[in-house]
């Protein structure tokens, strides 16, 4: 009997080392996951991190991180060269290289909502000055984010609320729309009302509901004249100072009464006072919770949240457990620790993931592969990322962003009704564009001298040393790839092929073959479809 109770012991402890093994895998595949999800792209020291502290001691880490502003990169440049191309090297630095991942991760989110683009006349400085309110307010209230972004010189600019004056029938001026528009139809309300978990309410007869129309507008647009730059001493006058927030100036607003979304604005109030009002009024329409949260998950986790998950999350938006409405470090711990974020991939594959979009393929690979410029300040080069790949930072063609969060591809995806946002970049030249691109960027590794050779032109560089070194055995080197670029998800049949693939460069072997080896394996998966679904 004894020794009968000595195997079974044994066997346990066996099994216990079999089973916590198996755990630990998984928690190293769930650490990418969520890093995907969170971040601009997992390194191989977040995955070991966030495997041994866990998802939420993650989330909650980021949180208390400090934020990572643009600004300081921004006024270290030479004033005489700062520039679009600037913007955009300041930019892949804090997405590359911030700790405060989390942050920076949503704060891009926000740019694809919010937004405000560079394919306008903004100047970069007032585009780095945008940029830092998101990152300020990624976190805080979206209220809060309004207000500021509202009055911010760059969407005052980009949507015509700077220097919107009052209606002057006599004179032919009406109050410009657009700001009045956008902020319903883009940033708040959207077009149709809402049910709780973001679908949509219908009618007895199955039809949507108009959130608004034309009048409310015009009315809306009223409300938003009266505001041009800090700093002036007339409403007209120039320069602007792109750097500080817009400041009333009551002789051009529009001081008449009006109804806003059934609301009476009386006659006679101060712009500010008016514009505070129909900010609240916005923010604490019941559409503004869903419709916010829906984009925010499609951003950061998948493109088809089921209505459940949209509720959950609009439910935090509505009350963060405090009795606080529009807490975004509750929303975005919600949608984040969500089941169906957690397990969606298993519990749904069929829906669920989203297409990586080609910036954040970029961020991914020069993240896994610890990117560093070769400049004598160590600060990344200034960038015009434009011509690559068809996206760029704070540089979407229109307000609607790159891609409309309803847009389903023809063919399967819309048969089924779902859909495909970042599929709207992709056509035969932007995916062989991408994948060229991919190709030289991988090249630009750190052991490559015609990467780090020219002082007079920095680079950013890779380093996959520790890939190379790796590369005498195939099957080692695509399973940590599958960790490190797909969360462990890549199935066997492409495994199998690359590794295969990697058996070519066996000739004459030597350190070169194995950076071949290396450079080969990560282009094969990174422009693989299975890849190119985040799940």
């Amino acid at each position: 009997m004894l020794q009968l109770q000595i195997v079974r012991a044994v066997c346990l402890c066996l099994l216990a080392l079999v089973s916590a093994e198996a755990l630990a895998q998984t928690s190293r595949e769930e650490a990418s996951r969520i890093l995907a999800q969170g971040s601009f792209g997992p390194t191989l020291a977040e995955i070991d991190r966030v495997a041994a502290i866990g998802e939420t001691a993650w989330v909650d880490e980021q949180f208390a991180r400090r934020a990572s502003f643009q600004q300081p990169l921004w006024a270290a440049r030479d004033p005489s060269t700062r520039g679009h191309a600037e913007m955009q090297g300041i930019w892949f630095e804090r997405a590359v290289q911030a700790p405060d991942q989390l942050r920076q991760r949503v704060a891009f989110a926000l740019s694809q909502i919010l937004v405000v683009s560079a394919e306008s006349d903004i100047p970069s400085d007032g585009l780095v000055t945008y940029y830092d309110i998101l990152v300020r307010h990624a976190f805080g209230n979206y209220r809060s984010l309004l207000g500021a972004t509202t009055r911010s010189m760059a969407m005052g600019r980009y949507l015509s609320m700077y220097q919107n004056r009052a209606p002057d029938p006599a004179a032919g001026i009406r109050a410009d729309e657009n700001f009045a528009r956008e902020i319903m139809q883009l940033f708040t309300i959207g077009l149709v009302k809402l049910n709780p978990d973001g679908t949509p309410a219908l009618d007895a007869a199955g039809r949507t509901t108009p959130t608004y129309n034309q009048k409310t507008v015009e009315n809306l647009a009223r409300v938003f004249t009266g505001w041009s730059s800090s700093g002036n001493s007339g409403f007209y006058d120039w320069p602007a100072v792109w750097t500080a927030p817009m400041v009333s100036y009551e002789e051009f607003h529009d001081s008449g009464e009006k109804r806003v979304l059934g609301k009476v604005f009386p006659a006679g109030r101060p712009a500010a006072v008016e514009l505070e009002r129909v900010l609240d009024l916005l923010f604490n329409h019941p559409n503004t919770g869903p419709f916010v949260s829906r984009q925010l998950i499609q951003r950061l986790v998948t493109s088809n949240p089921s209505p459940a998950y949209v509720g959950r999350v609009a439910a935090v938006f509505g009350n963060n457990g405090a009795g606080v409405r529009g807490d975004l470090k509750a929303v975005v711990r919600a949608i984040l620790l969500d089941p169906e974020a957690r397990r969606g991939h298993i519990d749904m594959p069929e829906r669920f993931g989203k297409v990586r979009e080609p910036l954040l393929r970029l961020t991914h690979v020069l993240r896994a592969f610890g990117a560093v410029s070769t400049a004598a300040d160590g600060h990344f080069p200034p960038q015009w990322i434009q011509w690559a790949i068809p996206q760029a930072p704070l540089s979407s063609p229109t307000v609607f962003n790159y891609y409309r969060p309803s847009y389903a591809p023809d063919g399967e995806l819309r048969a089924l009704g779902l859909v495909a946002p970042e599929m709207q970049l992709a056509d035969d030249s932007t995916i062989n564009q991408g994948a060229n691109f991919t190709a030289g960027l991988i090249w630009q590794h750190s052991a490559n001298p015609g990467a780090t050779g020219d002082p007079d032109n920095p680079q950013i560089v890779i380093d996959i040393r520790r890939e190379a070194e790796m590369a005498r055995n195939p099957a080692a080197l695509v399973d940590h790839l599958n960790l490190l670029l797909a969360s462990g998800q890549l199935p066997p049949a492409l495994r199998e092929a690359v590794r295969r693939r990697l058996l070519d460069f066996g000739y004459a072997w030597d350190e070169n073959a194995g950076y071949s080896r290396a450079w080969a394996a990560i282009y094969l998966i990174v422009n693989s479809p299975q890849y190119m679904v985040q799940k």
